[in-house]
């Protein structure tokens, strides 16, 4: 199977990331401040950091939504953003 790797590691032992995850003191989130690539060969993920690829997808596509989609999810819905509830 082909997966997608989510660059953001939560555990949610603490109180405070079940809310919002970006509080949580043990959140994680890794990468590579390089130009060769994700080094994918070499990464060690947690399973729930692991999605399916779409196969309508290429690589490149479906390397960002991840993070992208979670940003834009977190600042639409969590208490620190803008706080929308479904059907707004």
């Amino acid at each position: 199977d082909e997966v997608v790797a989510h660059c953001l590691s939560v555990e949610l032992e603490s109180s405070d990331g079940h809310n919002d995850t970006m509080l949580d003191p043990e959140q994680r989130i890794w990468g590579f401040e390089t130009n060769f690539g994700g080094l994918a060969e070499i990464a060690l993920v947690k399973s729930n950091q692991l999605m399916p690829k779409p196969d309508h997808l290429s690589w490149e596509e479906a390397a960002s939504p991840g993070l992208v989609n979670s940003t834009a999810y977190r600042q639409l819905v969590s208490r620190n953003g803008a706080g929308m509830k479904q059907g707004d």
